[in-house]
Order: C-alpha cells, then structure tokens, then sequence
C-alpha cells in the first residue's frame, strides 16, 4: 500500500492511497458474499440436473454425464476453489 502512496505527490498521493484501501477493503467483502451466495445456492433441493428432467419429462437423463461435465462429482469446497480460479 505504501508502494502506492509513495509513487504520486501532493492531491494525487492523497487519492491514490484512499483509493488503493478501498479496493484493499473490498476483497474481504467481495470473498464473504461469494462464499455465502454459493453456500446458500448449494442448500437449495435439487441440483440442475433435476431442472434438466422436469423440463424434459419424458426423457430419462442419465445423471453420470452431466454431473461429470458440469463438475457436480466433487466435493462442495472443490467445486467453490474452482469458482473462485474462474
């Protein structure tokens, strides 16, 4: 942060360093809400490929495939290390 602040004089020093702990402060904030919005969505029943057959209800879909190309097999903080890599 004091890299920043050092590489500007005066007004813009100033506005430089306001600016670089604002964006410092919302990492925390922007991890918190992804981890809490993901969490949430995981506890609702069914998954998409439920979705999937209810659309398509006389069509059997094998679950294997889908959940395989959608990363569904692993477990729930693999699937949120993945989201966060994206």
């Amino acid at each position: 942060m004091l890299q920043v602040c050092n590489a500007f004089s005066g007004e813009s020093k100033q506005y430089a360093c306001l600016y670089n702990q604002k964006i410092t402060a919302t990492d925390p904030i922007l991890f918190l809400v992804s981890f809490v919005i993901f969490f949430l969505v995981r506890l609702l029943p069914g998954d998409i490929i439920d979705a999937i057959q209810a659309q398509s209800y006389d069509i059997e879909v094998d679950r294997a495939a889908p959940e395989e190309a959608l990363g569904l097999g692993v477990s729930i903080t693999t699937q949120y290390g993945r989201l966060l890599i994206i």
